[in-house]
């Protein structure tokens, strides 16, 4: 945004007319209007006192976007993706936590084990059904956010996630040492650890994806960039050119973005492959207990592919 055009904003924040603004100033509303249309620039003076009474730096009063610094959650952004990321959480562990008791319970009542497994997952099923459809419509909604988060309130997101992150990754790294010992413990009984362990990781592994889900929801930019990316999303996007330049992007990025894949897709395609694979492997060759390590392997492949993939694009 130019000088301009970030003068009306931050006037208009002001609840103040072009004649009131004028009469602060001590200048006429013509000057006040010749300045809005860009025909001329006020003195120095006057825009350091228009910066002040604004509460923003010169920089940001000449050069700067009066749309991002005035910018809020007009949308409710920051509860949506919050509760989002909850729900996403909760569906992984009741996955998890299901397979754990239907390893536990097999012994005693394959039955019993298998109607445990498929309750959880159908409440898991259920969340991520559910929470999907209004994630999408949702983003139908708004394809496109200014972004309102203040620097400082990204730094302190930084800080929660590497301190999460680093929790979830030292709970699994323990969960292996107590897989190996437990092993030894119950050398007879090798569900008992295997169970343990998938317990432990319905815990670890949804603090991970929480914690990623909430540090991404700081980077509005990439939000941006993903509905953009979505054809369903990109012919309304066109439709609010002036809202696309508000956030940084200009019809040429949006040329560009459109022919993107959509890495997001291939990564939820292997994660069902993946799930279907230990499915198969515990029902037709009764081997739940080590079916469980498709996960990791198909997880760090989909990472592997989606960094590729990114990197081509570059």
């Amino acid at each position: 945004m130019n000088f301009s055009q970030n003068l009306q904003s931050y006037r208009k924040t002001l609840n103040l007319t072009q004649e009131e603004f004028a009469e602060k100033l001590e200048v006429t509303r013509q000057s006040v209007s010749k300045w809005e249309s860009g025909a001329t620039y006020p003195e120095t003076e006057k825009l350091i006192t228009m910066a002040k009474m604004f509460g923003c730096t010169l920089d940001d009063l000449m050069i700067g976007s009066a749309t991002k610094t005035l910018a809020t959650d007009k949308c409710n952004y920051d509860e949506h993706q919050t509760k989002f990321a909850k729900q996403i959480s909760l569906g992984i562990f009741f996955i998890l936590f299901g397979i754990s008791l239907q390893i536990l319970l097999d012994p005693k009542s394959e039955l019993l084990s298998l109607a445990v497994l498929f309750s959880l997952i159908t409440i898991a099923v259920v969340i991520f059904v559910s929470s999907g459809i209004l994630h999408e419509q949702f983003v139908k909604k708004n394809p496109l956010i200014v972004d309102f988060y203040k620097e400082h309130e990204k730094d302190e997101a930084v800080k929660k996630f590497t301190i999460s992150l680093s929790f979830g990754i030292a709970l699994i790294l323990i969960d292996i040492i107590l897989l190996i010992s437990l092993e030894e413990l119950f050398p007879n009984k090798s569900d008992v650890p295997t169970a343990f362990f998938i317990f432990i990781l319905s815990i670890a592994v949804p603090v991970i994806v929480h914690c990623s889900m909430i540090y991404s929801k700081y980077n509005i930019n990439n939000y941006n960039k993903e509905n953009i990316n979505n054809s369903e999303m990109s012919a309304a996007i066109e439709k609010h050119l002036d809202k696309a330049v508000d956030c940084g992007f200009t019809p040429e990025d949006i040329e560009n973005l459109k022919k993107e894949s959509n890495t997001d897709t291939l990564m939820g395609a292997i994660m069902l492959i993946a799930t279907a694979i230990f499915l198969f492997c515990g029902f037709v060759f009764d081997i739940w207990h080590i079916a469980w390590v498709v996960f990791p392997i198909f997880a760090i492949i989909g990472a592997a592919i989606t960094m590729i993939c990114k990197l081509s694009k570059k």
